[in-house]
């Protein structure tokens, strides 16, 4: 036997020039397990899906693998600027002597004598760097013994456990990658270890900045990514210094991840990646050479629920945590089961005593072991998951399988493993980590998504859910962004539903909303005003009870009879001698002031007197000064009515004149009237007109911006709806738009867009308010109740010009779904003929501007609308991507009204499940409009809970959606969809 004896600077021994042999296992066939077929895994749940996901029912997730602990195979490129970079800690060398052919062996792998004796190395021949500098290094062999050397002219042995200056060796490098070892009297891990501390912080500072941000979050969200997995190191409990050779600053990463998740509607797993001595002896675990040292200190495991304690106390009760993952893969052959499983059950109990609902993930042992030990050691009561992560890859079992011979494991294999777990009695179970990848050469991108396809087809049974390993990766098939980016991998890819006519449109809304039909409401009230929606907005008007649109009765208190506009106002001539009021003796008005007003009749007409003395009539169809009069209130709650002249309105006869002077008195019965109020209007106009233009900015300025928010898309979301429809008015094309409309909606329609952009959702833009009104309701703006649109074809042009601004404008954005022409035109004022050429136009607009927006089309609402024979004329049309809007309310008709909570039920499942199934031979059929309130109301939650049930069940059977009206109401709340989601009178 030949001892090494060196020298301060050469070799003692003869032997002075060695050949350095590292074992640089680049490929880290030892860093992604995968539990063979042969493993029979048992996990079980007793869920039925994952709490807090926020709508979803499993995690769809991604782990940020690289990001907070290295790998160096994932971003090699952070270690190209360590000097002597391919001697960094752990690299495995081996040594041979140039002058014997010999290999340097420790004998018995540590703890004896070191030798020179032997031909073929193997694992007592190859020692493990500790990377002291540049070139000054220890080397630990097999057992954990280091080579020591006592000094001049001693003998090398491998006795020694702590290294220290007489272990520490200088090693000089030749361009032929000779070497000389020297004895080092002089006394740091990969890349921490390998830059020094100053560069290290420089190097990770950058990356860890720069790696994951806000837009990568945003993606994730933007692909159906719901949860992502992030590793940490046992060291960011002591940040921002933690011990040498570790860099600080990986807390503040933690944060940043948590606030973004928050922002995108997410969530996270904190996952202890990397424990103190290393669970795996992997590079992901931080292990300095190899050595897996921390099941055999009681210190390290200590220190590691010390770690958990931190991040539960930290996140436990933060709104973006999902789960905390006690320990990622350790090692069978290191870890033994009853020190693992005595950590996982203190590590779920320190969890609880921060969160009582956070998920406790405890990952399987890698390597020989059955994840089935873990399903059977009772380690916590609530909400435990197991983790197991699956790879077609590392064992030569896979090594010469098929595209067809992987897919097919996957298929029968790992899915008949799924369904054993899920259809046991114990914890959830997460498939933690899996990748698109495996050893088939030369695959196909068919062929990689045919696997992509089988894995996610599978592991979406996982009773908990699944997340990909990695986001980023230099290595293309293991990163999800490029596999996203370039079809590799498709995510979200369903069967589609075989409806009959419409599939194709049908499978195309599938395809804007990622695989569903709109679930859908609208944003009532926001930039279209309605007063029952928001009255608290009108009630700072003056005089407010005496609005535009009011509709208003007098009764003379001389002759106690009605001023009355004879024939509805055709026939001029104005009476006060009518006994009981209707249509021809209710004006409506057209407020100029707090006080002072013009009376429309019913058929248009204007009361109008030609000035002092003269007879008030109803002729004029262009209201001026000679169609304006006061209305002043007394004491007494009547009024008396004073002409633009001067002069008071009396009767004379049965006739008013304007010939009474001053101010009538109380007794003077001849001038003064009694006025009913007997219907009134709150929209855009009466708004606008009321306040006058400064307050009412102010006013909208204020509501725009509360009424509607960014935190409504995120609960939407939350809760599954996936579309928004949005009313607005036809002066948002002209935003300053002309008075009494207020300036702004455009501004408030695109966060919308952005908003939904955020959160994944669609718009539709629905023209609610046409000038001139198509309807005669406030929510059309229309001034006083007349349907002044179609008997105008300036107010269609007008109309078809909104059309044309809001296709130029969202046309091609990505969260525009469709555009809706009109909303609710009635009928019989809106004649089909009338409404069919302005569809037609209109879609030709919206077409000139995008190909793929869905142009939606109202039905008529109110009598002799025949929905059917709408319906068909706009499928004679041929035209694609239609949509045929219903409104669909169990209300303001006595049928309704007189119908029983069951019977309202059995109409929905009855006539209206009928008519939908009827419109099978056109366009998409959308339920535009529904509510959950019914009948006469005031019924129990069951009741409405049930009702609403049936409605979801009905209206969801149409082939392009439905959306509820509305988002947010003040009063009548059983309209309010955010109050009956949190008060689960309506389960989504």
């Amino acid at each position: 036997m030949k001892f090494i004896k060196w020298g301060c600077l050469f070799l003692y021994y003869t032997t002075s020039c060695f050949c350095l042999s590292p074992l640089f296992l680049m490929e880290f066939v030892f860093c992604r397990w995968v539990l063979l077929a042969f493993l029979l895994f048992s996990r079980a749940h007793s869920a039925l899906g994952v709490d807090g996901l926020n709508g979803d029912t499993k995690v769809r997730g991604v782990n940020l693998g690289g990001w907070l602990v290295l790998e160096g195979w994932i971003k090699p490129s952070l270690f190209d600027g360590i000097p002597n970079g391919d001697m960094l800690d752990g690299t495995q060398v081996q040594f041979k002597s140039v002058s014997l052919n010999k290999y340097v062996t420790a004998q018995d792998g540590g703890g004896q004598s070191v030798s020179v004796d032997r031909d073929v190395p193997s694992s007592w021949e190859t020692f493990r760097l500790w990377r002291v500098s540049e070139s000054d290094f220890q080397f630990r062999t097999l057992k954990g013994q280091f080579l020591s050397c006592d000094g001049v002219g001693a003998s090398v042995t491998a006795t020694s456990e702590l290294p220290s200056s007489t272990e520490t060796f200088h090693i000089e490098r030749n361009n032929n990658n000779r070497v000389h070892i020297k004895l080092s009297s002089g006394t740091y891990l990969q890349l921490a270890n390998g830059y020094g501390h100053d560069k290290a912080k420089e190097v990770l500072s950058k990356h860890r900045s720069s790696y994951i941000r806000p837009e990568d979050f945003q993606f994730l969200y933007e692909h159906g990514i719901n949860t992502v997995r992030i590793p940490v190191g046992w060291w960011i409990a002591e940040d921002p210094n933690p011990p040498a050779p570790y860099i600080g600053g990986s807390l503040a990463s933690l944060d940043d991840a948590f606030s973004w998740a928050q922002t995108y509607n997410m969530k996270c797993i904190i996952d202890l990646h990397a424990a103190p001595g290393s669970q795996n002896g992997m590079e992901h675990s931080s292990s300095r050479d190899g050595s897996t040292d921390w099941p055999t200190s009681p210190a390290y495991i200590s220190q590691s629920l010390d770690v958990i304690d931190f991040l539960a106390s930290r996140y436990g009760n933060h709104p973006a945590l999902l789960g905390i993952e006690l320990l990622n893969e350790p090692s069978a052959s290191g870890v033994s089961l009853d020190i693992l499983v005595s950590y996982y059950s203190k590590g779920y109990q320190i969890v609880r005593n921060h969160s009582s609902t956070a998920y406790v993930i405890v990952c399987q042992r890698i390597g020989n072991a059955d994840p089935l030990e873990l399903y059977h050691a009772n380690i916590g009561l609530s909400n435990v998951v197991v983790d197991l992560h699956y790879y077609n890859l590392f064992d030569n079992f896979f090594s010469n399988m098929s595209t067809s011979e992987n897919i097919q494991f996957v298929h029968k294999s790992r899915e008949t493993q799924v369904e054993s777990l899920n259809a046991a009695n114990g914890p959830l179970v997460f498939v933690g980590e899996w990748v698109n990848e495996w050893s088939v050469a030369n695959g196909s991108q068919m062929d990689y998504q045919e696997f992509g396809r089988a894995q996610l087809d599978v592991y979406d049974t996982a009773s908990f859910g699944w997340a990909y390993w990695t986001l980023k990766n230099d290595r293309n098939h293991w990163d999800l962004e490029w596999n996203i980016r370039n079809n590799y991998l498709q995510l979200g890819q369903k069967s589609l539903p075989a409806w009959g006519y419409g599939y194709l449109d049908a499978a195309l809304a599938l395809d804007e909303l990622n695989g569903a039909v709109v679930k859908g409401v609208n944003l009532g009230g926001w930039l279209v005003l309605e007063g029952f929606i928001t009255r608290s907005l009108f009630e700072g008007i003056p005089n407010r009870e005496m609005l535009d649109g009011t509709k208003v009765q007098f009764r003379s208190l001389s002759l106690n009879k009605y001023v009355s506009a004879q024939k509805g106002g055709d026939s001029g001539i104005v009476t006060v001698d009518i006994d009981k009021a209707d249509t021809w003796e209710t004006f409506r008005l057209w407020r100029l002031s707090e006080r002072d007003f013009q009376l429309r009749t019913l058929h248009g007409q204007f009361l109008s007197c030609d000035g002092e003395g003269a007879t008030v009539l109803a002729k004029s169809v262009s209201p001026d000064s000679k169609e304006t009069f006061s209305i002043e209130k007394n004491d007494d709650g009547n009024v008396y009515i004073k002409h633009s002249s001067g002069k008071y309105l009396q009767v004379s006869g049965n006739e008013l004149r304007a010939d009474h002077e001053g101010i009538p008195t109380r007794d003077e019965y001849g001038a003064t009237f009694h006025m009913i109020i007997n219907g009134s209007m709150k929209g855009d106009y009466q708004l606008g007109n009321g306040y006058g233009l400064e307050t009412a900015t102010e006013v909208l300025r204020n509501h725009r911006s509360n009424f509607v928010t960014q935190a409504d898309f995120q609960f939407l979301s939350r809760n599954g709806i996936n579309t928004v429809r949005i009313p607005v008015g036809w002066w948002i094309a002209q935003d300053p738009p002309p008075a009494p409309y207020v300036g702004g909606s455009l501004e408030y329609l695109d966060k919308a867009f952005e908003w939904a952009q955020l959160y994944e959702m669609k718009c539709i833009i629905d023209l609610h308010a046409a000038p001139g009104s198509q309807n005669g309701m406030e929510h059309s703006s229309s001034r006083d109740g007349t349907i002044d649109w179609p008997t105008s074809e300036e107010n269609i042009k007008e109309s078809l010009r909104a059309i044309d601004f809001l296709a130029s404008k969202y046309g091609n954005h990505d969260a525009l779904l469709g555009i809706e022409l009109l909303n609710e035109p009635h009928a019989p004022n809106v004649s089909p003929g009338i409404l069919k050429k302005y569809y037609k136009d209109g879609y030709d607009i919206v077409r000139r501007h995008s190909d793929k927006a869905y142009v939606i089309m109202c039905q008529r609402i109110g009598e002799g609308s025949n929905l059917t024979r709408l319906y068909n004329a706009i499928a004679d049309m041929g035209l694609s991507k239609v949509v045929f809007d219903l409104h669909y309310y169990n209300l303001y008709i006595d049928l309704f009204f007189n119908k029983s909570p069951q019977q309202n039920i059995d109409y929905i499942k009855n006539e209206r499940k009928s008519e939908i199934k009827s419109l099978n031979a056109g366009p998409l059929v959308f339920i535009g409009e529904w509510t959950n309130q019914f009948g006469n109301g005031g019924y129990s939650s069951i009741e409405y809970q049930k009702y609403g049930k049936a409605q979801l069940a009905v209206y969801g059977s149409a082939s392009f959606g439905w959306a509820y009206w509305t988002l947010k109401i003040e009063k009548n709340r059983h309209w309010d969809l955010m109050w009956n989601i949190k008060n689960k009178t309506l389960q989504l």
